[in-house]
């Protein structure tokens, strides 16, 4: 039986302890590992040195930027912690009168490493590519990937935090000092205390606070504690600053017979395929051209083609005689689902046109090749599809009958959405934020109406 899969954004100790506790095997597993496996990196468009200061988790990366404004005693600890070539950090969880190590990590300029969740994660940069390796799950596996100098790899993104730029932390919109600093008694010795608050969008305060602390004599930062309601503490991290770090400890480090993913060598044959087609099939009238049969670490087939996507619902799905078929789904960027948000889902770079498709939830073992039936479909002018900003945007589409593709091969991808720039995708948590805005939005005008 599939177990179900943890909702990796609601906090740091879920998504870190699933990655050992979870065992997803279905296509829950394909949207949620998203939120663990991918790391976007970001462009690096102000000369901040992003990683060196970034705390582990979400909420603690806020807190070492100064905001404009903010007392000058706080500027110049949060200045002079970002100049730190070298950084060492642990980050424990406190919950329920225990505590325990989630996660540490290592920065030396751009490069990072980080390991989390008693080991079963660790990623790290080694100044050209990034590394990750995964050993929870039913299929444990490590990747590689070729960065360009100007980026770097956000390990907030990587825990799908949907967390703001480095510069927007800049900027000061997410916290402010609270108070003067003050001098505090830990149980490990005297500590300056400054805290902050952090601030909703529309700058009013959301009650959470963070308590930064330095040592009397310094005005580096030495430990952060995340605050809950009560005054407890829910999370905090120990920071020092050693004098040299082996290069050794961001350069790629995969356990033997660990299944290793070279993402760049992986993107080159996706592209391949999808250039050249697997076959192309005309069913009354109306064309398809299979060109991808992609299989990831999760045991879920995604079959791509071009011309008229599928339906949201997926009535007519794909059918193979050689697969054992769980369930099918679909990604809302490979039907036509896609045409109702606003902005509209980016196409495949590769064809310059956006891709149909669905998704396979399969049982092992996976054949290397595969005879597959794909739906064919024609726009059914009958049935307009409206975005959610009310503009028509296409059709619906009609069923017309399946095409037949013999032996084609599988390609084993890897983590799927990690390819989501040459395939057109855009992330479940995208989509999911454009439905709840657009839902906010509908609300307000409601309430605006006489």
């Amino acid at each position: 039986m599939d177990r179900k899969h943890s909702n990796l954004d609601r906090r740091i100790e879920h998504g870190l302890m699933a990655l050992v506790d979870e065992q997803p095997t279905n296509e829950h597993t394909a949207r949620a590992t998203l939120a663990v496996l991918m790391a976007t990196p970001r462009r690096r468009r102000a000369p901040i040195r992003t990683l060196a200061v970034a705390l582990t988790g979400a909420l603690a990366t806020f807190v070492l930027w100064p905001r404009p404004g903010a007392n000058a005693a706080w500027g110049q600890v949060a200045g002079a912690t970002d100049r730190q070539p070298l950084v060492h950090e642990r980050t424990i969880l406190a919950t329920r009168g225990k505590s325990r190590e989630i996660a540490e990590r290592w920065i030396k300029g751009d490069r990072w490493n980080w390991v989390a969740a008693r080991g079963m994660f660790e990623s790290g940069f080694d100044g050209s590519r990034m590394w990750r390796t995964f050993k929870g799950g039913t299929r444990p596996y490590g990747i590689l990937m070729t960065l360009e100098p100007n980026m770097v790899g956000s390990m907030v993104d990587a825990l799908g935090r949907g967390t703001p730029t480095v510069e927007e932390f800049v900027r000061g919109k997410e916290y402010r000092t609270v108070g003067a600093p003050q001098p505090t008694r830990l149980p490990d010795g005297h500590r300056i205390r400054y805290r902050l608050e952090r601030l909703s969008k529309e700058g009013s305060p959301t009650g959470e606070v963070i308590d930064v602390y330095t040592l009397p004599s310094e005005t580096l930062i030495r430990r952060w504690e995340l605050r809950n309601g009560q005054g407890g503490v829910d999370m905090y991290g120990l920071l020092d600053y050693p004098g040299e770090i082996s290069d050794a400890k961001f350069s790629p480090r995969f356990p033997a017979k660990l299944p290793v993913f070279d993402l760049d060598i992986v993107k080159d044959r996706i592209v391949g395929t999808l250039r050249r087609g697997l076959g192309t099939q005309t069913i009354g009238g109306h064309t398809t051209t299979l060109r991808g049969v992609y299989l990831d670490t999760n045991d879920c087939l995604h079959v791509l083609w071009s011309g008229t996507p599928p339906n949201g619902d997926l009535r007519e799905p794909v059918r193979s005689p050689d697969l054992k078929v769980q369930r099918t789904f679909g990604l809302t960027a490979m039907t036509n689902k896609r045409l109702e948000y606003v902005p509209p889902v980016p196409p495949s770079p590769i064809l310059n046109e956006s891709l149909g498709g669905m998704s396979l939830s399969l049982k092992a073992p996976v054949p290397s090749r595969v005879t597959l039936e794909v739906p064919v479909y024609a726009p059914d002018p009958s049935r307009p599809v409206i975005d959610f900003a009310g503009n028509s945007r296409g059709f619906r589409s009609r069923f017309v009958g399946y095409a037949r593709f013999a032996n084609v091969p599988i390609l084993n991808v890897g983590p799927f959405y990690m390819h989501k720039d040459v395939l057109g995708l855009r992330e479940p948590v995208a989509y999911e934020r454009l439905v709840v805005e657009r839902n906010l939005r509908r609300r307000a005008e409601a309430a605006r109406r006489p």
